[in-house]
């Protein structure tokens, strides 16, 4: 077997798994506390090609049988370009990065997170800085693939987090563009929240994006060993051996 990386441990013989951050912003924290989100869409973020409607999606899966490169295949029928998952596959981990801050003097502080508290803090970090070891929300991959952003159906927008409100016995949507406005359409609210964050160029371009399915492990830090390998098995279905 090939030497790990720092980010991976081999909990048993042939059950390798690698761990990966992943930022999210307040509402979609809230969104996944409350059991909302199930699926996150990411962009590619390389070349413009990737908007270029005559392509296609072409399959997904292991290069040359490693399964360290997972990767899809986007292109023509006669030409066709890889695109190695920066997320991983399924049964890696992702530990989830948010706005956070420090509480007491290292090495015994403890931490506060940005969407648990409602009154205005001066000192939150970016979650792009929040440490490991500060991470409370650890999610399990179910599933990768891609897709356009536009093609997401209503369920799949569901499953993005968006808030559902009771508004006089009538449910509707979360506008994330502007908080005095609702929407009767699911597929409304994602386009907003989803403008809201990558801006409206980046909708009306419909890129390819990585669709994420995942589970959560846990919402109070790293979960048990015992947790993971539960859960791997249920996700991969691989048998693997003592010894």
């Amino acid at each position: 077997m090939a030497k790990l990386k720092p980010n991976q441990f081999e909990y048993r013989p042939g059950m390798v798994i690698t761990e990966r951050p992943i930022l999210c912003q307040t509402d979609m924290v809230q969104a996944i506390l409350e059991d909302r989100k199930t699926q996150t869409r990411r962009g590619f973020h390389q070349a413009s090609y990737l908007t270029n409607e005559t392509q296609s999606f072409r399959g997904m899966g292991f290069i040359n049988g490693r399964e360290d490169q997972y990767a899809a295949a986007i292109g023509t029928e006669n030409f066709r370009t890889i695109h190695k998952s920066k997320y991983g596959k399924p049964g890696d981990l992702l530990w989830v990065r948010e706005t956070w801050a420090p509480l007491g003097e290292k090495p015994n502080h403890n931490w506060m997170y940005k969407s648990d508290v409602s009154q205005h803090y001066s000192k939150w970090k970016p979650s792009i800085h929040m440490p490991k070891d500060a991470s409370r929300i650890w999610l399990m991959i179910e599933e990768i693939r891609v897709e356009r952003v536009q093609d997401i159906s209503e369920e799949d927008a569901i499953a993005e987090g968006i808030q559902r409100i009771d508004q006089h016995g009538v449910e509707v949507w979360r506008r994330y563009d502007d908080k005095n406005t609702v929407t009767m359409s699911p597929m409304i609210s994602f386009w907003s929240l989803w403008s809201s964050i990558n801006g409206e160029e980046s909708w009306d371009s419909n890129p390819w994006v990585w669709v994420i399915k995942f589970r959560v492990l846990s919402k109070t830090g790293r979960p048990s060993l015992q947790e993971i390998e539960r859960n791997y098995f249920e996700v991969t279905g691989k048998e693997v051996t003592n010894g």
